[in-house]
């Protein structure tokens, strides 16, 4: 895995996207700091690559979640509590 400035990624473009099947993974920085990684793909493989990225994605925002419940006292809901809850909302959008 390579780490490039954006400033050089600019330059060299052309260069550093033929060396992706090597590199693996180029990180694109800027002022220092991570803000994209670009990673080698193909016709054959796109829809995979794009697959994996959504569930990582999809993973992360479920973590997200998990915390955020966590901290405001969520995660100790009883099921019964969910179910209760659960019909209230809906019984109030039916009106």
């Amino acid at each position: 895995m390579r780490f490039v400035s954006i400033r050089e990624f600019r330059s060299n473009s052309a260069t550093l996207l033929k060396s992706l099947p090597e590199e693996g993974q180029i990180v694109i920085t800027v002022s220092g700091k991570p803000k994209a990684v670009i990673s080698p793909t193909n016709e054959n493989t796109l829809d995979q690559t794009l697959q994996t990225l959504r569930r990582e994605k999809s993973l992360r925002a479920l973590a997200s979640l998990h915390t955020q419940s966590r901290k405001r006292g969520l995660d100790k809901i009883s099921t019964s509590d969910i179910r209760t809850l659960v019909k209230s909302v809906r019984r109030d959008r039916r009106r």
